[in-house]
């Protein structure tokens, strides 16, 4: 079934996706907490604003060996974007307008936590759009080829994509060399 242009989920993966536990999140809290990966997000969200739930759902659709285009990453994006926009940007910037002010740390505390629950339900919005994508290549070939997407589609620049690819790819397969992320079980 379909609406403004999007496929619905099914019903088992609304199911899932309405639990705050699904294949993308565990996924991105794996990749998320090896520090080159931890460390090129941020990098990537502060210096040019890249949503990083994007680039982890690049990341997980790539580890499962599925291609995305720029107008796929176009639908999630403006699925997501006013939840991003008044919900968790905001979140964020009060989080940070905080730091450094040592009485108000456990209230910071507090919103980062506030934040991670944002994120997790953007997460959850993304997994429940069925975008389609291609499947047909190795995980690391298809994540080479989503992280191209996404740069360009992003507009980022050229050169940081020979690093920041690389070292996202050296930590994609060390975490698909210890656990399998491709099935939805």
């Amino acid at each position: 079934m379909t609406q403004n242009g999007l496929s619905l989920a099914t019903d088992a993966q609304v199911r899932q996706a309405a639990s705050n536990d699904n294949p993308l999140w565990r996924f991105s809290l794996a990749i998320y907490a090896l520090p080159e990966v931890s460390n090129w997000c941020l990098r990537l969200q502060d210096q040019y604003q890249l949503d990083v739930n994007l680039l982890l759902y690049t990341l997980w659709r790539g580890s499962r060996g599925e291609l995305l285009g720029a107008g796929q990453l176009a639908q999630l994006e403006s699925a997501v974007a006013v939840w991003r926009s008044q919900v968790l940007l905001p979140i964020r910037a009060l989080r940070r307008q905080l730091k450094g002010i040592a009485e108000v740390e456990p209230t910071r505390e507090q919103l980062l936590q506030v934040e991670l629950s944002a994120e997790q339900q953007q997460q959850k919005k993304m997994y429940a759009l069925d975008i389609g994508a291609t499947v047909s290549l190795p995980a690391v070939s298809a994540l080479q080829q989503n992280l191209q997407t996404l740069w360009l589609h992003q507009r980022l620049p050229h050169e940081l994509l020979a690093s920041a690819g690389s070292d996202l790819a050296a930590a994609m397969a060390s975490l698909l060399d210890g656990e399998q992320f491709a099935t939805d079980a």
